[in-house]
């Protein structure tokens, strides 16, 4: 690593390239030398293999009104789709039921975008208590967990 003129104070950065040297830890050590002046620094790493997503499971279901005079007419209902690693899940196909009083009032299909989330909305929806049940999620590369978060709405 060439750093140039080391005269100053400050924090100095170069790369290391590693190819995967067998076993998890590792130690590396630095020296810097600038005329007659010399000092090094160690550190510990380790090296573990990256843990793929293979869940999707929902991790919120959020409701909010929209529309009318007092900006209650409509419902939407906001679902939201993680991966066990945590990160949204884009493109994912999800399928739900509105039950409004412990009947179902309705069914969607939509997709989730950038962040993970789509929006399923019902117009002039009556006063009532929802939930709002998961009955599928399609993710590439990822298996649906089978899981609807605990949810209610009253409206």
């Amino acid at each position: 690593m060439a750093f140039g003129s080391l005269g100053l104070n400050g924090t100095y950065t170069g790369s290391l390239a590693i190819s995967w040297p067998g076993g998890t830890n590792h130690n590396a050590t630095v020296t810097v030398t600038d005329n007659s002046v010399s000092g090094s620094g160690s550190t510990s790493f380790s090296i573990q293999s990256a843990s793929a997503a293979a869940i999707a499971s929902v991790s919120s279901i959020n409701y909010a009104t929209t529309g009318g005079k007092n900006n209650d007419k409509h419902l939407n209902i906001t679902v939201t789709v993680n991966d066990d690693t945590g990160n949204a899940v884009s493109g994912a196909s999800v399928s739900i039921n509105l039950l409004s009083n412990g009947s179902v009032v309705g069914s969607g299909n939509g997709t989730t975008g950038s962040t993970g989330t789509v929006t399923f909305v019902d117009n002039n929806a009556p006063p009532g208590t929802y939930m709002t049940e998961i009955t599928n999620v399609v993710a590439a590369g990822l298996s649906w967990d089978g899981q609807t978060p605990s949810n209610s709405f009253e409206k």
